[in-house]
């Protein structure tokens, strides 16, 4: 059992100083060398149903994303996303209700989920609100 009184505090002094350990170009963790069997036989991209269903939803959270920061009113525009993704917090509540809630035009509130569904690239006329119905 070692006596911690006995030791000596000094702050730091497990860290080296010298420009070589700042460096991160000298760290392991930061680089990264190709294996040459990549170029010989390179993995193909098998496209699969899972994976078309994993990018279509990272595609639609960079346009939740981006319309988030677009907005003027970031309460009105989520409003109008969850409108138009049928999520729980407005399901059921028609827009007449949602925007007389909200103090604003129903005018103001379609605007909005038009917005959403043109960064998003929802195709309106399906019928369907969310990809996923």
């Amino acid at each position: 059992m070692v006596n911690v009184r006995s030791v000596p505090h000094t702050p730091h002094a497990h860290i080296d100083d010298s420009d070589q350990f700042n460096d991160p170009a000298g760290w392991n963790a930061a680089s990264y060398e190709a294996h040459p069997v990549d170029e010989l036989e390179p993995l193909e991209v098998v496209p699969n149903e899972y994976r078309e269903r994993a990018l279509d939803c990272m595609a639609l959270l960079k346009a939740v994303d981006e319309c988030m920061a677009r907005a003027r009113d970031p309460r009105l525009a989520w409003v109008g996303i969850s409108t138009v993704l049928d999520l729980d917090s407005t399901r059921g509540t028609s827009l007449v209700e949602l925007a007389h809630q909200m103090g604003c035009s129903e005018d103001a509130l379609s605007n909005s989920r038009a917005r959403f569904r043109i960064l998003s690239g929802l195709d309106p006329s399906s019928g369907r609100s969310a990809p996923w119905v």
